[in-house]
């Protein structure tokens, strides 16, 4: 069954087409089985697949944990490259600077061999960022989640076991004896992720008296349609032009300040312009009821906003 899903996935995304393969391998569970299922379920050649292990370099066994990586991507004849984070650049918030110094360590990698990235999120990851992102209370359209496939920046990102449960992906590990590396950082207080997992959802999932993960995927769902439905529509009636650092947002007709709003989100997501949530109401509301062109700075630049004269 699991078989089945990946390959089902492959042929989805048209992921064949691919002279390299650059998978994300931390070792545990998730990008081990993705390994597992690229030699064996889908039979490509070990000599497509670049594995890529970051080392963060949280804990003073990482190196270790380095090596063991290597030795379980060499049982499976694929190389194995090690990247390690220099983790006194580091930000106060570690888990998000890390990951956006995987994510940069990875599209130089697919760059360099004009490959795509592989990544071992499941189901379970996928669940725990709709519920984040909405205690924090970011953009409907930004329930969808993690998407099984997304560009970012020209570099294509693939997520192939994003549609499996954890417990599935550790069922197939010890019925297929897959090894792989325990890590304790899973585990780790200091790190919202693992105390959402510890905490959070059992609480949840006591206080509701039912699990709690499928109706928030039902959430994910409806998010991703919204926002396709957005995209579509702001395609056929706005207009977007880039001038080096400013960006022009002119409507074809008078819209409500909420189509403004879904726009903006939108296009501070493509542009990775990042409006903070402040500017974003204050623009769209500007927008939907005046004539002149409203502006608002950002960190990247200038973002001008009408209705179209």
């Amino acid at each position: 069954m699991l078989q089945k899903k990946i390959k089902a996935f492959f042929r989805t995304y048209n992921l064949f087409q691919y002279e390299k393969f650059i998978l994300g391998l931390s070792g545990g569970p998730d990008s081990v089985f993705l390994l597992h299922a690229l030699v064996h379920f889908l039979e490509i050649p070990q000599e497509k697949i670049l594995a890529l292990h970051i080392d963060h370099g949280w804990r003073k066994e990482s190196e270790d944990v380095a090596k063991e990586v290597v030795d379980i991507a060499n049982l499976y004849g694929v190389e194995c490259l090690v990247e390690k984070l220099k983790i006194e650049n580091a930000s106060k918030n570690l888990e998000d600077w890390s990951r956006k110094e995987r994510i940069k360590h990875y599209r130089a990698y697919a760059k360099s061999y004009s490959g795509v990235v592989l990544l071992g999120h499941n189901k379970d990851d996928h669940v725990e960022v709709i519920l984040k992102r909405v205690l924090e209370g970011s953009s409907f359209l930004r329930f969808e989640g993690i998407q099984p496939i997304r560009k970012e920046q020209e570099t294509l990102f693939a997520r192939p076991l994003i549609d499996l449960f954890k417990s599935e992906i550790l069922q197939a590990c010890k019925k297929l004896q897959i090894q792989y590396v325990q890590d304790p950082t899973n585990d780790d207080d200091r790190f919202l992720r693992a105390r959402m997992r510890k905490t959070l959802f059992p609480m949840l999932k006591e206080s509701f008296q039912k699990e709690v993960k499928e109706p928030l995927i039902r959430i994910g769902d409806e998010a991703k349609l919204m926002k396709n439905y957005f995209e579509e529509y702001i395609k056929n009636n706005f207009n977007v032009e880039y001038r080096g650092d400013e960006v022009l947002v002119y409507a074809e007709k008078s819209e409500h300040a909420f189509v403004w709003l879904q726009l903006l989100h939108i296009l501070s997501e493509v542009k990775y312009m990042r409006m903070s949530r402040q500017q974003l109401v204050n623009l769209s509301l500007s927008a939907a009821c005046k004539k002149e062109p409203m502006k608002t700075h950002t960190k990247y630049g200038i973002v001008y906003a009408k209705k179209q004269s």
